[in-house]
């Protein structure tokens, strides 16, 4: 993963008009770019994105592998859902990783609070908190180009030191993926580089703005994890196939599936785990719940940890929430193979110094806060991560729950990303005979 730092910038595509704002914030950003190259790597959706790509699977790619950010906040910018999601993760990242990762906001828009601003949350980039580059009406005055020019100079030149110093980062979070996947690509390395040569070649750049990795295998890895599960991946790994064997495809395709899940919330998992805890995610599917599991596990796909899924429907004579602890504990004492649910209990206070996991999955529906109270005095150390399509439901579940220190509330869930990654893994798994457990 070394060489030159690399720069995500953040800024609304909308930006690309030639009045007034818009104009000064594409100005700014092609000029950035082009000075920042030679120190370096820059991407931009601008540059860095083809046509027909996943936007989102590169887009959090590039937020989980950058060493720092600049954010270009203009009116269209501070408008836009996707300049939010990247703001959200960017912030997140820099209250994980301290002065080890630098964002640098430009504020561009005129309004004077980001109170205006429905998508960027003030608590995460305040407006007094980096480079004044506020857009000026009569800069589009050709009297006032002079100035306009100067305003350029400063607001290139203070990024430049905001960013100065900076150093490539060993382990961000894409890197964990990037390293899977080169371990398992090893194997066709060592019968000749011409296979991964032509891999490269089959994909195209698909990193463009990032560099070329000294090593092909790393530089076919993170190609592989940029693009995702895609059909161009797919046909490179049916012609790898037989040199990756069983658990070498397993492991990457499993990688790749996890690519589009929210870099927040595998925090958050990261977290529960850190402790030692069973890790109980909420959500529909159990292989969502597994995606966010192993791309926080410092492992193979394939020695991640156990799933325990449960069988669970509410219902209006069980208040309760026996019915709950019973399916629970009949999934627990499956896969951790205990007769009695006092057995579980005890495994699960021994799991804070062993090394193995496990995590039961269960539908979200139907669960409040006096229920999953009640889960969680039976169970001490059982942590749960919840997913839910109505935020609002499940903000409000973890709220007003007693045990709100073991419950952790996962971003939202891109549905459309989820059941296309699930699926494209299901049919991926099917096609090399791999099956679909996880």
């Amino acid at each position: 993963m070394a060489g030159k730092p690399k720069i995500f910038i953040s800024h609304s595509s909308d930006d690309d008009a030639d009045d007034g704002e818009r104009r000064w914030a594409r100005e700014i950003r092609e000029e950035l770019t082009a000075r920042l190259s030679a120190s370096y790597d820059v991407l931009i959706d601008r540059t860095g994105l083809k046509a027909g790509r996943s936007w989102r699977n590169a887009i959090n790619g590039w937020l989980g592998a950058c060493d720092g950010a600049i954010t270009l906040l203009s009116s269209k910018a501070l408008e836009s859902a996707w300049v939010g999601y990247e703001v959200s993760v960017l912030a997140f990242r820099k209250q994980q990783a301290g002065d080890g990762f630098a964002v640098v906001p430009v504020h561009l828009a005129q309004a004077g609070s980001f109170a205006d601003w429905p998508r960027v949350d003030p608590t995460q980039l305040l407006e007094g908190q980096g480079i004044d580059g506020h857009f000026v009406e009569t800069w589009d005055a050709p009297a006032a180009n002079a100035d306009r020019v100067t305003a350029l100079e400063r607001v290139c030149a203070d990024v430049a030191a905001a960013l100065d110093g900076l150093v490539p980062s060993d382990a961000p979070p894409v890197a964990r993926a990037i390293r899977q996947v080169t371990a398992a690509l090893q194997t066709v390395a060592q019968s000749g580089e011409h296979e991964i040569s032509q891999s490269i070649d089959e994909l195209g750049d698909a990193v463009e703005g990032w560099g070329r990795c000294d090593e092909d295998v790393e530089h076919l890895a993170r190609c592989m994890v940029t693009l995702g599960l895609c059909k161009n991946v797919a046909k490179c790994l049916r012609r790898l196939a037989p040199k990756l064997g069983p658990e070498g495809l397993c492991n990457i395709i499993d990688a790749l599936a996890s690519s589009w899940v929210d870099l927040r919330a595998v925090e958050l998992v990261k977290g529960a785990a850190a402790a030692s805890r069973v890790v109980a995610s909420n959500v529909e599917h159990a292989d969502t719940a597994w995606f966010y599991m192993w791309a926080q596990a410092d492992m193979p796909p394939s020695q991640s940890w156990k799933v325990a899924p449960v069988v669970w429907a509410p219902r209006a004579d069980d208040a309760d929430g026996e019915a709950l602890i019973e399916a629970i504990d009949i999934s627990l004492r499956d896969v951790l193979r205990r007769d009695t649910r006092a057995d579980v209990i005890e495994k699960l206070e021994d799991m804070a110094f062993a090394d193995d996991r496990v995590f039961a999955t269960v539908r979200h529906d139907g669960l409040d806060a006096p229920l999953l109270d009640r889960v969680l005095d039976v169970f001490p150390e059982l942590c749960l991560f919840l997913f839910d399509s109505d935020r609002v439901r499940a903000a409000s579940t973890v709220v007003n729950s007693a045990h709100a220190d073991r419950i952790f509330l996962a971003p939202d869930v891109e549905r459309d990303d989820e059941s296309h990654y699930r699926d494209v893994r299901r049919k991926l798994r099917n096609v090399f005979d791999l099956g679909n457990s996880t």
